[in-house]
């Protein structure tokens, strides 16, 4: 069964939030207010990473409570592990790149899993190429459409886990 939330963020997608858009910036902002840990400002800038954001407020509409928190990492401590995952269970994901030293965290990820693709994973997320959008991630490696600036494969994404609400 799809996680109530998912009609929710299906629906944010049908309405084509993106940060370029007027009505989108408003409506990232909306998200933003559903997290309680950002610096002074952060709330007011639609730059600010939203994934986490645009699933707490996603959760909070469908009556659950969310991580009040814009990192994407907060979630693996959310609800319960899911160990059946399906269309509308939480993705988390650590999020590292390779600064000169290695690879170190930069961050996370998080979304809505549509479909599991084996090695890839099918997702509606926020703040998937600057709006709400499905996108593929991997499973566990590097995202192969995202490069620094030398042109150079840059993120690598681990899997943290599949999370839905406690019964």
């Amino acid at each position: 069964m799809a996680g109530p939330w998912l009609a929710i963020a299906l629906e944010e997608e049908r309405r084509r939030i993106r940060e370029a858009d007027p009505e989108g910036t408003r409506r990232i902002l909306e998200y933003l207010e559903t997290c309680d840990d950002l610096e002074p400002g952060e709330e007011l800038r639609d730059d600010t990473p939203w994934c986490s954001a645009f699933v707490n407020w996603c959760v909070v509409q469908a009556g659950f409570p969310g991580t009040g928190s814009g990192w994407a990492t907060s979630w693996a401590g959310w609800g319960v592990e899911d160990p059946n995952p399906g269309e509308g269970t939480i993705v988390v994901w650590r999020r590292s790149r390779d600064l000169g030293n290695g690879l170190e965290p930069v961050g996370g990820h998080v979304g809505f899993l549509l479909e599991d693709r084996g090695g890839m994973l099918h997702v509606l997320g926020g703040n998937q190429r600057d709006q709400v959008c499905r996108r593929d991630y991997p499973r566990n490696g590097f995202l192969t459409d995202t490069v620094d600036r030398s042109g150079a494969v840059s993120d690598r994404y681990e899997l943290l886990g599949f999370r839905t609400a406690p019964a």
